[in-house]
């Protein structure tokens, strides 16, 4: 009856998401950084669930790559830096508004690889269950690649996973796939994630929960933003999440969480979590998403 509940919820978001592009100032210009408007993105085999998009400092328009290391060597892959992959989630694509300025925003803060992964065909079949049965074959697909990467000298250890709605079942998948291969990553980070239990696939998981979709996710820490519910509207608190954790690259917020039975135990949402900080539930209190803090 829960996972009805649950799905029922999602299904309202098949009515609005594509109306969401407040972030983006200037979309043309957003869907050319992300090679969009010239070649639809990235050529998608016949045999693979997604597309991935590598961007870093020296390219910050991107190049496609497969889940070959060859593909991984001509678009200039550099092991020796941190990686980050993204999955957008249902009703999602890798060219959404929100996408780049969370790519620029890692680019700015660091020198690494930023991959966006691209599985709008999948995603944005109006069946969740369809959908989700997808998002599990993107994840094994996430891992082949991840794996291809550690085969050229990245360490599992520079990896983090970051994954919106659905997406968080993608690199919860992945997680889990290269954990068993005896490659665990750094870090998940599930962004108001559908359904389901997270700890386990990654050295540290993050779950940020900003609306009712992630009631029922659990991670090793879980960051309950306004208790859970960032507003009443299911869609501006199920989409802040991404919002939320670009601006915590951005360090415009502390975006500090704490216990509720003790004040004083707390540790930083996002991009400055402190692995060795508390765990378990953290609660923070923002005001709206014009102004977090």
């Amino acid at each position: 009856m829960l996972l009805v509940l649950l799905f029922s919820v999602l299904n309202c978001l098949n009515l609005a998401v594509r109306g969401q592009s407040d972030l983006a100032s200037n979309v043309n210009a957003l869907k050319e950084y992300l090679g969009h408007s010239s070649s639809q993105g990235c050529y998608q085999a016949s045999n693979r669930n997604a597309n991935f998009k590598l961007f870093s400092r020296n390219n910050n328009m991107g190049n496609c790559v497969t889940v070959y290391a060859n593909s991984l060597k001509t678009a200039n892959f550099d092991s020796s830096k941190a990686t980050y992959l993204f999955s957008h989630g249902w009703q999602g694509s890798g060219t959404d508004s929100y996408v780049a300025p969370l790519v620029q925003a890692l680019l700015r803060k660091e020198d690494a690889n930023v991959i966006v992964i691209d599985w709008n065909k999948g995603s944005r079949n109006p069946n969740l269950l369809t959908a989700s049965k997808t998002a599990t074959s993107v994840g094994v697909d996430v891992a082949a690649l991840v794996g291809t990467m550690t085969t050229l000298g990245l360490s599992p250890n520079r990896v983090n996973l970051i994954g919106h709605s659905l997406g968080g079942k993608v690199v919860k998948v992945a997680g889990n796939a290269l954990a068993s291969a005896g490659k665990r990553v750094a870090s998940v980070v599930a962004l108001d994630p559908v359904a389901g239990r997270y700890s386990g696939s990654a050295d540290l998981v993050q779950v940020v929960h900003t609306s009712p979709i992630a009631a029922f996710s659990t991670g090793d820490i879980d960051f309950f933003v306004n208790g859970g519910a960032f507003s009443r509207d299911l869609m501006e608190s199920h989409m802040v999440a991404i919002h939320m954790y670009t601006e915590s690259v951005n360090e415009s917020c502390p975006f500090s969480a704490c216990a509720k039975t003790n004040p004083t135990l707390c540790n930083s949402m996002g991009y400055g979590v402190r692995s060795s900080g508390p765990k378990g539930k953290l609660y923070i209190t923002v005001k709206d998403a014009t102004a977090f803090c």
